[in-house]
């Protein structure tokens, strides 16, 4: 269910993650957010808690860590244009400039 802010709660709770491990900003991980949880749906919780739990336990083993960490990254930064985005470090990876990536 959509929180008041219209993003999951989960959305709200992982995106100051996102930001914090992989360098980009909060609008940006919020679009990247937002763009996974349209693919991959219902499972979108499940790899968010993943994702958290693997960048915050400490004593998780490294193959659980590795596979909680690539079930959440791949489809956050699998569309071209999300990748492309993250890359060059730039605002949101559906603008304008990077349409065609998205079509493509």
């Amino acid at each position: 269910m959509r929180g008041p802010r219209g993003s999951l709660p989960i959305e709200r709770f992982c995106a100051p993650l996102v930001v914090s491990r992989l360098g980009i900003d909060r609008e940006m991980a919020d679009a990247l957010l937002r763009t996974m949880h349209r693919r991959v749906g219902s499972s979108f919780t499940v790899r968010a808690i993943g994702f958290a739990v693997a960048t915050l336990v400490p004593i998780l083993p490294a193959g659980v860590r590795r596979r909680a960490l690539g079930a959440f990254l791949r489809p956050l930064l699998e569309a071209p244009a999300a990748l492309v985005t993250f890359a060059a470090g730039h605002g949101d990876p559906w603008a304008a400039e990077c349409a065609g990536l998205a079509e493509g």
